[in-house]
């Protein structure tokens, strides 16, 4: 099980202290199911309630935290949860900060964030392009390790462009 970053409160929902949370995991219905441990601020909570409102939000009801008063202080902060990676998982703080390598092992940038567009996730570079992650196709298999991944031929011919 690993801590990992699975939401961020952007602000509150009602007078309830029911929270309206940006999503970053892939499966939000599995890491805030009713019952389910999470951590802001250093202090774990149950969480009482959950609603999937698009693909990036939903609303997040904790026990304890039942007044608007008493959640407003939580807006801004990140949500963690103990999690057990779902098989072929990749976790985006894992991908950040890796140095994308051409075939020679050139450093062609670093990964600063991952963007989902069309469908699709896309790795950040730092030099400003955009790659597609999808390990096979445009990159090899990260190597959290080494903190490296490699780029396929499409992978350059599409950083070349």
């Amino acid at each position: 099980m690993e801590r990992k970053t699975v939401g961020h409160i952007a602000n509150t929902f009602g007078l309830r202290g029911v929270f309206k949370v940006a999503l970053l995991t892939d499966a939000p219905t599995i890491r805030f199911a009713a019952g389910n441990k999470v951590e802001i601020d250093g202090k774990e909570y149950e969480v009482e309630s959950f609603k999937l409102k698009n693909a990036h939000l939903g609303l997040l009801g904790l026990k304890g935290l039942d007044d608007i008063n008493l959640s407003e202080k939580f807006i801004g902060k990140d949500i963690y949860e103990m999690v057990e990676p779902l098989p072929g998982t990749v976790f985006i703080d894992d991908l950040i900060g890796l140095s994308l390598l051409d075939k020679d092992g050139k450093t062609v940038g670093k990964v600063k964030d991952v963007t989902d567009m069309n469908s699709h996730d896309y790795l950040a570079l730092d030099n400003g392009k955009y790659i597609p992650f999808l390990v096979g196709v445009f990159v090899e298999k990260p190597d959290y390790k080494a903190k490296t991944m490699k780029l396929t031929p499409l992978g350059e011919q599409a950083l070349a462009q």
